[in-house]
């Protein structure tokens, strides 16, 4: 479980970091063997900065491509984390200009869509409660300016497939993948990559010479292993992708495919919905110097300053009258204070007091234990 939901966050996270840059489909972009990404490119400053770069590229001959606009892509997928009785699993993409869903087989749907000026990527465990499969990142303003600047720039990292498009030959060292050859795959004319990792496997990847889409991706060992290494086999290769369909015309609406309400709610409206019920359970904080107040993940924290303990003790008692009565524990010494009790609804409180006059208050919402 743990190697699959680390799996998962990396799909996240090249989502938001690995570059993708635009540009005309059908350009011959063999021969860049010469290309060296760090004297281009320079390798200094983070990943956003080299994106960044890549993306303002006047050479790049990638821009507009297909994965800057509206699309819709469908994978079959054999990997070591393929559950489907074949082996394979099913990965559709759909980006329709404004948001974009991933569903990758039984187990996991990515939301990706621009809320309140950031953009947001939920993620659904579907092995798990809905509620407790939520997941979300949220961009940083300055870094991802809109839903459109991610889609454009960083799409590529997409289900870890649609990363292996032509435009990522064009920006990587070409002594690194190597163009072996032009073919037929699957009815598309492809130009053939190979990649070899040492002691591990090689790669090769059939890419649309039309469109820079990723046909069929293959890999083998280079060594023959017993049956007793197999789970070492298997960890290092064996990924296997093939296109189903591709379009980029009459691209369906991510809201004809996904509703949050089919799986509990919007996670934003849901933890709105937790804050409220808690500041309404909780009651009003009218001594000391309020320092912090804020709710995050299903906890509502006040930190307070110049509190006498007489002001704490009388708030315990108007905590116990709002309800937190059960398995109430308090610690009383001069210089410390601490109260800790739960409601039949098992909402939790914890108040404590130094003698320097600081309290802390958390109240803990019944979900945030799950």
């Amino acid at each position: 479980m743990m190697k699959r939901l680390l799996a998962l966050l990396l799909v996240l996270m090249l989502i938001f970091t690995l570059t993708a840059c635009g540009g005309g489909d059908d350009e011959d972009i063999s021969g860049n063997e010469d290309m060296n990404y760090e004297e281009d490119y320079g390798d200094e400053g983070d990943d956003e900065e080299d994106s960044a770069r890549l993306a303002n590229d006047p050479d790049d001959p990638y821009k507009g491509a297909w994965f800057t606009k509206p699309f819709h892509i469908v994978y079959d997928e054999k990997s070591v984390w393929a559950e489907t009785e074949d082996g394979y699993r099913r990965v559709e993409v759909i980006y329709d200009g404004t948001d974009v869903v991933i569903f990758e087989g039984d187990n996991t749907i990515y939301y990706i869509t621009e809320k309140d000026d950031v953009v947001k990527t939920f993620w659904i465990d579907l092995d798990e409660d809905y509620k407790d499969g939520y997941w979300v990142m949220v961009s940083d303003e300055e870094e991802y300016e809109d839903l459109d600047f991610v889609i454009q720039n960083s799409i590529a990292g997409v289900s870890n497939k649609i990363f292996y498009t032509k435009e990522f030959f064009y920006n990587v060292d070409g002594n690194e993948y190597e163009q072996k050859k032009s073919e037929s795959k699957e009815g598309y004319k492809c130009d053939v990559y190979v990649v070899t990792f040492p002691l591990l496997e090689e790669s090769t990847y059939w890419i649309d010479q039309k469109t820079g889409v990723l046909v069929w991706h293959d890999s083998k060992p280079l060594y023959e292993y017993d049956e007793d290494d197999m789970d070492y086999i298997n960890s290092a290769y064996g990924d296997m992708y093939k296109l189903v369909s591709f379009e980029t015309k009459n691209v369906p609406k991510v809201s004809s495919r996904f509703d949050f309400n089919d799986y509990g709610g919007d996670p934003d409206d849901i933890e709105a919905k937790r804050e409220a019920d808690s500041r309404a359970l909780l009651p009003e904080v009218t001594f000391g110097e309020i320092k912090n107040d804020y709710y995050s993940g299903s906890l509502l924290c006040i930190d307070l300053e110049n509190a006498t303990k007489d002001d704490v003790t009388a708030y315990v008692e108007k905590l116990s009258g709002a309800g937190f009565t059960v398995d109430s524990n308090t610690t009383d010494y001069d210089n410390y204070y601490s109260f800790k009790a739960y409601t039949e609804d098992n909402y939790q409180v914890s108040v404590s007091w130094a003698s320097d006059g600081y309290v802390m208050i958390y109240l803990y919402h019944p979900d945030y234990f799950g």
